[in-house]
């Protein structure tokens, strides 16, 4: 997860030169993930997805200064932040889609039909963020193998470091 936030920052770095995202292509409803809207506290989620399979606390701050709770469900993971707000799903099957219906498993090119140019993108990797502005960490990072979908990360995919 730190190589993906460290990838994504590095895309901030050089975004005026890969302004190929339009702008804003991303809005704020687009980072909702099985109904869990961005920013959704835990006692919503909850509702929402049930009791997760399981639970992994972390008591040190990552490098984004989150002391991150997992909640692991069969679908993906939800990432509750310092004070159990939703900070990052994680989507590991096609159970959960992102809004635009995209899922585990979709090649590449339903991926651009629907989102249209990243903000980045290297061999294994399309990153959309909400807003080209510099202190923009909400977007979707969409992790390819072989031209499909593997993983997608919802929510504060970008760090700013």
């Amino acid at each position: 997860m730190r190589s993906l936030l460290l990838t994504a920052l590095l895309a901030l770095a050089v975004l005026g030169v890969l302004r190929a995202q339009g702008p804003d292509t991303l809005t704020a409803g687009d980072l909702m993930v099985a109904g869990v809207p961005d920013g959704a506290d835990s006692g919503v989620i909850r509702r929402l997805l049930g009791r997760p399979d399981s639970i992994t606390h972390f008591d040190h701050p990552d490098d984004d200064g989150i002391r991150a709770t997992l909640w692991y469900y069969r679908a993906g993971v939800v990432t509750l932040g310092n004070h159990g707000e939703r900070y990052l799903i994680t989507i590991r099957t096609e159970a959960w889609r992102t809004k635009r219906g995209v899922s585990v498993g979709d090649p590449e090119a339903r991926v651009r039909q629907v989102y249209g140019s990243p903000m980045y993108e290297e061999a294994r990797h399309l990153l959309y963020a909400c807003s080209s502005g510099v202190s923009e960490t909400r977007g979707i990072d969409f992790t390819l193998e072989n031209g499909r979908v593997v993983k997608i990360e919802v929510g504060n995919v970008i760090s700013v470091d």
